[in-house]
């Protein structure tokens, strides 16, 4: 062998170990060290860390955030009402808005679900997926419903375990300053309608709820529309709510007037290559735990 010849050999045994060196960094740089669901590159491109699945610690991890519930991987409460992502989920509130029913109070200073339990001084509500609140209830509550016990006042001995209740919180969040029953048991408030849209006649539109019920009610220019900009205008209006769509309407107190419009648009996996931290989230909890 001429020398000319072991140098050759040397020279591309030198190249082919160089390339065993870098192929596992760019193996690795493809890759998902954390398992959330981000490649290694993706996560040093958004600011979140590659080695650790929940990036800011709100039970979501971060690959679920960017690509289907679109909060922020970054912070832990991205709508900043006090309520962490994960735990906005469980309780079936929206991580992307600090008021989700549209009812001008804080997610954080309200509660829905069934009464589970009374004592002479607290109720115990249970939310979506099991979460219970305890609130202390004291001679400042005001109470809204039926009297049951025929006294001609409302306290808290005409509530019963059972119950379907909405309670606004004080500011500290540990005591009721309001408890009000649902009294058709529907699940919503007395101003509240679900379901699709099965009607619109001018300003008329009608919703058809799970159960077949229908209710019929007004919407104006002072509706407040949450929906997509389907006729490209640059402003969400009631043109943009169409048969079909699911929705959760807030009424006027006599109910025949739509004071707001939410359109439920169904979850869309994201793909990797959107960035976008806002956006519509899911009801899929398999992955997130209760964080007290």
């Amino acid at each position: 062998m001429t020398a000319s010849t072991r140098n050759r050999i040397l020279a591309l045994s030198a190249v082919g170990l160089g390339l065993l060196a870098v192929l596992p960094a760019a193996a690795s740089a493809a890759g998902d060290r954390d398992g959330d669901g981000l490649s290694n590159q993706r996560e040093r491109k958004i600011g979140t860390s590659p080695n650790r699945a929940d990036t800011d610690r709100d039970r979501l991890k971060d690959g679920r955030e960017v690509k289907r519930v679109r909060t922020n991987p970054l912070k832990a409460d991205t709508d900043g009402d006090v309520i962490k992502d994960g735990r906005e989920l469980l309780l079936g509130l929206d991580p992307l808005d600090p008021d989700s029913d549209d009812d001008g109070c804080s997610d954080r200073l309200e509660r829905k679900g069934v009464i589970v339990a009374i004592t002479d001084s607290s109720v115990t509500i249970e939310g979506r997926r099991g979460v219970e609140t305890t609130l202390a209830v004291n001679s400042d509550t005001y109470f809204e419903g039926v009297d049951r016990d025929g006294d001609g006042s409302l306290s808290l001995a005409d509530f019963q375990v059972g119950d379907r209740v909405e309670a606004s919180l004080d500011p500290a969040g540990g005591r009721a300053d309001s408890l009000e029953l649902d009294s058709d048991d529907d699940g919503l408030g007395e101003d509240e309608v679900k379901g699709l849209v099965s009607a619109i006649d001018g300003d008329q539109f009608t919703i058809t709820g799970r159960s077949g019920a229908t209710r019929t009610f007004t919407v104006d220019g002072d509706t407040s529309v949450r929906a997509p900009d389907r006729d490209g205008s640059g402003t969400i209006t009631p043109a943009d709510v169409k048969v079909g769509d699911k929705i959760e309407a807030h009424l006027n107190p006599d109910g025949t007037r739509a004071l707001s419009l939410k359109v439920e648009l169904e979850d869309h996996h994201g793909e990797e290559g959107d960035d976008h931290h806002s956006g519509d989230h899911d009801d899929d909890h398999s992955d997130d735990d209760s964080d007290d």
